[in-house]
């Protein structure tokens, strides 16, 4: 279970969640014995669920399925709101040909799906949206579902560090969601701030900043505070 740690500006027009998610994230690579890419792959999508959950009520849960051609095939996350998560890929231990191109998970999941599901107690169906990939690179696609399903505009940071053995160091990110309506020139400053900043959440993480940090970051030049924990 990871502490989320909710926000809101003084003039309730945009909110924003942050986590620390390394020891979820480690306990996974632990179970599934995933490899680099794998761990990156699975450990951003554990974050984003986590991240999405936050803004739920308390019993509700979020799943989100990353299914592409790619040879990583699919992921999946869940996440409640009291913060418990958990993920898997059939392939965890899957290599790319070299990590020239780092940890990115655009060519290893490849085109495809982003499928959400959204669960509420003693609700029989869950309600599902879907929307194409953009990037593939899971914080992209995500903020792509929330405008095109929800009309929300965001900016969503995920970071996963592996240390030269492949091992989780830190597992973390943030998500500052802009409510329907609200003027473009809040908008236009979360850009600058995220285009500024050059947002690294695991190098901020890996420094010893903490969630706060992270959102103190996107919303620099605005007054916010923080809402009570959800655990």
């Amino acid at each position: 279970m990871s502490k989320i740690h909710r926000f809101v500006t003084k003039d309730l027009t945009v909110r924003a969640s942050a986590v620390d998610a390394t020891d979820v994230v480690l306990e996974m690579q632990r179970l599934q014995h995933s490899y680099p890419l794998a761990t990156a792959g699975v450990g951003k999508a554990m974050v984003g669920a986590l991240l999405m959950a936050s803004q739920l009520k308390d019993e509700q849960k979020v799943g989100l399925l990353f299914r592409g051609n790619g040879a990583l095939k699919s992921i999946y996350a869940e996440a409640d709101f009291e913060g418990h998560v958990r993920a898997f890929t059939p392939n965890p231990e899957y290599q790319p040909p070299s990590y020239e191109g780092g940890l990115s998970l655009a060519d290893a999941l490849g085109h495809g799906t982003l499928s959400v599901s959204r669960h509420q107690p003693f609700q029989k169906q869950p309600f599902h949206g879907m929307v194409e990939l953009v990037t593939s690179e899971i914080g992209d696609d995500i903020a792509h579902y929330l405008h095109q399903s929800h009309q929300i505009r965001s900016v969503v940071a995920l970071g996963i560090y592996l240390d030269q053995h492949g091992k989780v160091v830190k597992a973390g990110g943030v998500i500052v969601e802009v409510m329907p309506g609200v003027e473009d020139t809040i908008v236009d400053l979360l850009e600058k701030n995220a285009v500024e900043a050059k947002l690294n959440v695991s190098q901020i993480l890996r420094d010893g900043g903490t969630p706060v940090d992270l959102v103190k970051t996107l919303l620099a030049g605005m007054e916010f505070y923080e809402l009570e924990h959800t655990h």
